[in-house]
């Protein structure tokens, strides 16, 4: 039997330390905080941030009659990323209230020190103001919470309250709860809180329907009382957007223009030839205009610039000319008749 329930055990601590997928909730405590039912957490709503919740109740304590209604409601702001505020409005359901017969108002502000992260727990310092309109009852506590550990989610605080007529009494006050998280959207809520009024436990379990709206089903027992509390709760969430800054680009270089060749602008109806032809050479300091001149380097003078020198050949040379073009003549011409022989005779 005893090997069965360690089995048991062993299997249902490792089912809870297995990583789960978690989101955040949008459920604030019903005192005007960021946290799980009457215990905050070190995390805030953020600036431009935050968290509405409330209730539909059903009250029954020994001796009194059955109380019906729809508080306790919260509301918690961001006033920067790591200050919140909050205000809460209830009737009963905490130790040491009267029975309901007016409403309670409470005020809360909290300031985060340091943000979780993996097993570290992040603080934060709340100061809370319950009761102020029914002579107030003034509080301090250090707040500490994890991140999701596997499918466990832990919060503590631990301070003291001042409430009473004068002189001041001033008691410790002490809060854990612990969040376990089936899936994404579905978890299930257990706490328990001491004050000098009292101590109270209390549950609930939670379904978080989109990332900004949630329902929950919970139940308080005040031990002193002897009385319990049944409520339908809802949460809503308003998550700030976060504006991503653009990279800062270093200017870049202007790319020049290709340049676009331009040509002589004319203003006449028909075009015309337009191009003339003209030598470097001068003559006398001036240029020769050539109408048909050959092209020729500037440095250099044309050679059309000049007519060309016709010289004299010498007779001998011309006369064996002549007598070399008459001999090939007359070679050729026998050629020709032997040609004409040949096909004769075949």
């Amino acid at each position: 039997m005893a090997g069965r329930l360690a089995t048991g055990f062993a299997a249902a601590l490792a089912a809870a330390l297995l990583p789960g997928m978690s989101r955040a909730s949008p459920f604030p405590t019903r005192g005007g905080e960021v946290g799980l039912l009457d215990v905050p957490t070190a995390e805030t709503a953020g600036t431009a941030g935050g968290l509405v919740g409330g209730e539909l109740r059903l009250d029954r304590t020994p001796g009194r009659p059955t109380a019906f209604g729809p508080l306790p409601l919260s509301l918690v702001f961001g006033l920067s990323d790591r200050l919140d505020g909050g205000l809460a409005m209830r009737e009963g359901g905490q130790p040491g209230d009267a029975p309901a017969s007016a409403p309670v108002f409470s005020a809360a502000t909290k300031l985060r020190l340091a943000q979780a992260s993996g097993l570290w727990p992040g603080l934060a310092a709340s100061v809370t103001l319950d009761s102020f309109n029914l002579g107030g009852v003034l509080g301090g506590r250090l707040v500490a919470s994890t991140a999701d550990i596997g499918r466990l989610r832990l919060a503590a605080y631990a301070g003291a309250e001042g409430h009473g007529p004068r002189p001041l009494a001033v008691g410790p006050t002490a809060g854990l709860a612990v969040s376990v998280i089936h899936r994404s959207d579905l978890e299930t809520v257990l706490e328990a809180t001491t004050s000098p009024r009292g101590p109270l436990v209390g549950g609930a379990f939670r379904w978080s329907v989109t990332p900004k709206v949630g329902v929950s089903l919970g139940l308080s027992w005040l031990p002193n009382e002897g009385g319990f509390r049944v409520s339908l709760g809802f949460g809503l969430a308003a998550v700030p957007t976060r504006r991503v800054r653009p990279i800062a680009r270093p200017p870049e270089a202007p790319v020049p223009a290709p340049a676009v060749p331009t040509g002589p602008t004319f203003l006449d109806d028909r075009p015309h030839f337009r191009l003339r032809v003209t030598s470097a050479a001068t003559r006398g300091g001036e240029h020769r205009h050539l109408q048909h001149g050959p092209f020729s380097d500037a440095a250099r003078p044309s050679p059309a610039a000049r007519p060309a020198r016709i010289e004299r050949a010498d007779p001998e040379t011309r006369r064996a000319a002549e007598l070399t073009l008459a001999a090939e003549t007359l070679d050729g011409r026998a050629k020709r008749l032997r040609s004409a022989e040949s096909a004769l005779a075949s």
